[in-house]
């Protein structure tokens, strides 16, 4: 077949936001990227020195910013104006003299206005922003990160927060205003006053919806920052992701490969030691205070031992120590020397991995603090956050009633708008009111349980009972909408002056758990009191899934083969594992069994696999069948890296052992 070829001219480029567009302008930027890098090569490129003999990037792209590192010589100026000519013509792209400015340290101001000149660029100096990330010498100051913090304060005031639901600003903080940190302060560590001044706004804004005004009744911001496990509302601190982002740069530091680590290390590091004299970074002005935490926090995997001179410690323990220290040779040589050569690495103690991941580095920093048994109880997908919220005010007793506006010096008489007969206290409203009493009473005629509530923890451990999954739901619906909704009719009389029987009332409850009860994916199990309960609030009934069964045959292994089947026990304090050898004729040829200590169960898991193929190493089987129910440590052959770092070393030998 012939081929039909023909050679048709562009007029125009493609429209922004086509497909191709991205993929075009991606291999016109190599070109540029690779003809810079070819006149470093060539020596017509003239680069700054780095320290310890470390070069120097000479650019760096991204999107259609460029920015270009390199003497202020002439001859470098004229290549690299010939090669934006070139590269014009060739592309189209031109470069826009007007939007580049150049930026110098050590060059005289006429010197600098001279190449100014040349080019057609405008002079600029430092703070300047780049990426929205301001760049600057030395230390953090207020005044560099200030524009920033003012860009938050502007969205909070202009989004209208009186529109808002309370937990629709918690949202709106989570997913706009603190992803608009992460970014810089993962460069920076940044004043604690302004970061202060920040959560200031943040905390305004959440509360009475305006940064302009002051709520009286309000839970503690620490509170508020702590995981929903803890009673917070999961709310990051600024401060302690601050701290977290600083952590894990510094973490980089010490393990990153990339050019910019490699340039810094080169400059602040010295051997296992950092320097103690003054930089002018401003990333290792951030970081500094980091170093010790990681090296508290890490621990060494042994690979060549050029970092540690861990073969150098094993000759020259001294005959005291080990008098002190009886068991330190056997703990000694349980450690796992690579056969292959590897180097050094440093693993984060608690993470698996051994890295530190910018959540656990938050996590460390946080410094978790007790669980409580409702925090996580009252937060369900099936119930909108909007009621949860309420009741997690009531539980840290921060709702504007009357008695906590009395505690927060405000003067004025008390009476609860429900009954107008007592003065409004949290627990009178909610539970002994007349109007309240009346709404569990018929809550309690459905449940079939007596409900009497001497403190308001008590309400939660109705959910503690043997209830159904789908049962379970409606009744922790049914507990969040009755104190939402007696929440919301108080301020129906106390603000509008409205009052609302409390029939309709039970309408209205019955009808929001109805929503939650038939919208989960909770199912129900054979309980006639559980279906009672659902019925009564006209709530469908969810049956199982169908179990699905499996047929699991053992079979034996190939002639002159042998078949291991591994498994681990596992809990908190500690875990074991064990293996079993068997033949063609699934005769039994030997087992064993050994515990690990507190580990967990994928490296029970691992450490089984291991002693099998270490045994068969041992007794020189050479053909094995290895079974184990961990899909893991049959994927983690091909994937090491997902090895837990404290038996990485011994698992790599045993795939040696076992190719």
């Amino acid at each position: 077949m012939a081929r039909c070829m023909a050679i048709f001219i562009v007029k125009g480029g493609v429209r922004q936001g086509d497909p191709v567009s991205p993929l075009l302008f991606c291999i016109a930027e190599d070109v540029l990227s690779r003809r810079i890098t070819k006149l470093v090569d060539d020596g017509r490129l003239q680069l700054s020195k780095g320290s310890r003999h470390v070069r120097i990037p000479s650019h760096c792209l991204y999107a259609d910013d460029i920015m270009i590192y390199c003497i202020g010589r002439q001859s470098n100026l004229i290549a690299l104006k010939e090669l934006f000519i070139r590269y014009a013509l060739a592309s189209g792209q031109v470069v826009s003299a007007k939007k580049s400015t150049i930026f110098s340290g050590g060059v005289s101001h006429a010197r600098l206005i001279q190449i100014a000149q040349f080019l057609g660029f405008s002079i600029g100096s430092l703070p300047f922003n780049y990426l929205g990330v301001p760049i600057f010498k030395g230390r953090p100051k207020v005044a560099y990160l200030q524009p920033i913090a003012d860009k938050i304060k502007a969205k909070l005031a202009a989004w209208k927060a009186s529109l808002l639901s309370i937990a629709g600003r918690i949202q709106l903080v989570k997913s706009v205003v603190q992803s608009m940190l992460v970014y810089t302060m993962s460069v920076y560590a940044w004043p604690v006053s302004l970061i202060r001044e920040l959560e200031k706004w943040i905390k305004k804004f959440i509360w009475p919806g305006d940064i302009n005004q002051r709520n009286i009744v309000t839970v503690a911001w620490k509170k508020v920052c702590k995981p929903y496990s803890q009673g917070g509302l999961g709310i990051r601190s600024l401060i302690t992701l601050n701290e977290a982002s600083n952590l894990k740069l510094c973490w980089d530091l010490f393990q990153s490969q990339e050019q910019w680590v490699i340039l810094l290390r080169s400059r602040v590091f010295r051997g296992r030691r950092c320097i103690t004299h003054h930089v002018h970074s401003s990333i290792w002005s951030s970081v500094k205070a980091e170093f010790n935490v990681v090296l508290e926090n890490s621990q060494f995997i042994i690979g060549d031992g050029t970092t540690i001179n861990f073969g150098k410690m094993l000759g020259v323990v001294p005959p005291e120590v080990v008098a002190l220290f009886p068991n330190l040779m056997q703990f000694v040589e349980q450690v796992s020397i690579p056969v292959e050569h590897r180097h050094d690495s440093l693993a984060w103690r608690s993470s698996d991995s051994g890295e530190l991941s910018l959540r656990q580095a938050f996590d460390f920093k946080a410094h978790q603090g007790p669980q409580l048994h409702w925090a996580k109880t009252i937060w369900s997908k099936d119930i909108p956050p909007s009621k949860s919220l309420v009741a997690w005010r009531l539980m840290h007793d921060k709702l504007p009633t009357d008695e906590n506006l009395l505690l927060r010096g405000c003067s004025l008489p008390s009476m609860c708008s429900l009954c107008r007969k007592h003065g409004e206290s949290s627990f009178h409203l909610f539970f002994q009111c007349p109007f309240a009493i009346n709404i569990w009473t018929w809550f309690s005629s459905i449940i079939g349980i007596n409900l009497r509530f001497n403190y308001v923890d008590e309400i939660w451990m109705l959910c503690d009972r043997s209830w159904k999954p789908q049962c379970k739901v409606v009744i922790l619906a049914s507990l969040i909408n009755i104190i939402s909704t007696i929440w919301w009719v108080r301020n129906q009389a106390r603000f509008k002056n409205m009052s609302v029987n409390w029939r309709k009332v039970v309408s209205m409850i019955s009808s929001n758990v109805s929503l939650s009860g038939n919208m989960t994916k909770s199912t129900y199990h054979s309980s006639m009191s559980d279906f009672k309960i659902l019925k009564s609030f006209r709530v469908s009934v969810h049956p199982p899934r169908a179990p699905s069964i499996k047929e699991v045959l053992w079979q034996p292994p190939p002639i002159d083969w042998l078949k291991c089947n591994t498994d681990d026990a596992s809990n908190n304090d500690t875990a074991a594992c064990g293996g079993v050898f068997r033949n063609h004729h699934a005769m039994f040829i030997a087992g064993f069994a050994k515990n690990i200590g507190p580990h967990s169960s994928l490296i029970a898991e691992l450490c089984g696999v291991m002693r099998a193929i270490e045994l068969a190493n041992l007794y020189n089987w050479k053909n094995l069948w290895i079974e184990s129910d961990s899909r893991l440590a049959v994927l983690d052959f091909a994937a090491s890296s997902k090895i837990p770092w404290l038996v990485r070393n011994r698992w790599e030998n045993c795939k040696l052992m076992a190719s």
